[in-house]
């Protein structure tokens, strides 16, 4: 094993270059050190500089299309729920817009009598109920306010 000099120094023009090119270590077996590397690089001719860098460009491949994968899952993830949650607060929102204006509609057109037995408010819905009403108030006489001006206008113009 190297030893590390004591005091060694360093050279203006080598301040960069370790700067930008920090020393990285590794423990590995005994027989990787002195066998097993020497033997890959040895066969495919790079240093071990260029191994580590070859690898480490191998790796940032893997890299990038494992997050490339990743997002793409989730882009599609988040838009296929975006939609589901759309087309679902479409339909909460629509049933009770619908709710909450069939009720504003019958506070405000609604026509309500009086049952002649309990005294409680009855509202005319159904098609038979308001057919019956309609035939009640042609016969009780009922007309357009305009039109029952204009028949008052003529019977005072009668002699």
């Amino acid at each position: 094993m190297g030893r590390r000099k004591k005091n060694k120094k360093i050279t203006v023009p080598q301040k960069p270059y370790y700067k930008n090119n920090p020393t990285i270590s590794v423990r590995v077996p005994i027989d990787v050190k002195e066998n097993r590397l020497p033997a890959v690089l040895k066969v495919l001719n790079m240093s071990k500089k260029d191994f580590f860098m070859a690898m480490v460009g191998d790796f940032e491949i893997e890299v990038q299309q494992i997050e490339d994968a990743e997002r793409i899952a989730y882009e599609a993830g988040f838009k296929e729920g975006h939609i589901e949650g759309v087309k679902e607060s479409y339909m909460v929102g629509f049933k009770n817009g619908r709710v909450k204006g069939f009720e504003e509609g019958k506070k405000l057109y609604a026509v309500p009598y009086e049952c002649v037995e309990c005294r409680e408010n009855i509202i005319i819905e159904t098609p038979e109920e308001k057919i019956a009403a309609g035939e009640l108030m042609t016969e009780a006489g009922w007309a357009h306010k305009e039109c029952a001006d204009i028949a008052s206008s003529k019977e005072e113009q009668r002699p």
